[in-house]
């Protein structure tokens, strides 16, 4: 199912978007949002996420295969929605069960769009996995300090798994011994020759912002602020993995 022949009808660009059953759904709402926003922007003035389903099903359910059906409605409904947060879709003030395509979807280009989406993007969106699952609670209910520890203990944790150290290694003594390490084996003269800067700055962002923020009164009340600070323990789990891929480079070609 999903291979053959893409029948005619209604929204088919998102069937020649998304030809297969694992592309359809593999789709990022944000992603098939786009396609959707082309469909309704050229449709009827009045738009309605039950009557787009409907009109789907029933054109493409034997295309699809019944039983995959509302596995592939529930994925339009979730970059549907994405339209209606992100304001490019507004209910429609005169008839509330429909929606129309906003100004700005209106005018909508795939570059444009593509500019849309990043300014969009959140700190959740932008901080590693490893950061993101363990503070954003603790920062959004503003708790800065605690998270900015946090954040940096991934670093610290990291470096400790990477170069195989104790956690009697912390700080400066970490920072030293770890580029020490893995930063003897760059690859590239220039990143050798950093490597007393990005020492540095290791050791004074674990002085400034791991330790007091752990031990410490509260020092950060701005939410700005602390997205910063946690952006610099990102960059800081960056740089970490950047020097462990080095070194493991250098090492298979030697």
């Amino acid at each position: 199912m999903g291979t053959m022949e893409i029948p005619q009808g209604p929204y088919r660009s998102l069937l020649q978007r998304y030809p297969t059953h694992d592309a359809w759904m593999a789709a990022e709402p944000e992603d098939m949002a786009l396609v959707v926003l082309s469909e309704l922007a050229v449709g009827s003035r009045q738009v309605c996420l039950h009557n787009m389903a409907a009109t789907m099903r029933e054109r493409y359910y034997q295309h699809w295969g019944a039983e995959r059906t509302p596995d592939r409605l529930r994925v339009l409904a979730e970059a549907y929605a994405w339209l209606k947060t992100a304001g490019l879709l507004v209910q429609d003030p005169t008839q509330g069960d429909f929606d129309l395509v906003s100004r700005r979807g209106a005018a909508m280009t795939e570059e444009a769009f593509a500019e849309f989406r990043a300014a969009r993007r959140t700190g959740y969106d932008i901080l590693d996995r490893r950061i993101a699952e363990k503070v954003w609670t603790i920062y959004l209910r503003g708790d800065f300090d605690i998270a900015i520890g946090y954040a940096f203990k991934v670093v610290e944790i990291r470096m400790r798994e990477k170069g195989g150290f104790t956690t009697n290694d912390m700080g400066e003594r970490l920072a030293k011994k770890f580029f020490k390490r893995f930063d003897s084996e760059a690859p590239k003269k220039g990143e050798r020759d950093a490597l007393p800067a990005v020492v540095s700055l290791f050791i004074g962002a674990l002085d400034r912002y791991r330790n007091p923020a752990m031990h410490e009164p509260a020092h950060i009340e701005n939410a700005e602020e602390a997205m910063e600070v946690l952006l610099l323990a990102n960059h800081c789990l960056r740089i970490v993995e950047r020097a462990t891929t080095a070194s493991t480079e250098a090492n298979d070609r030697a």
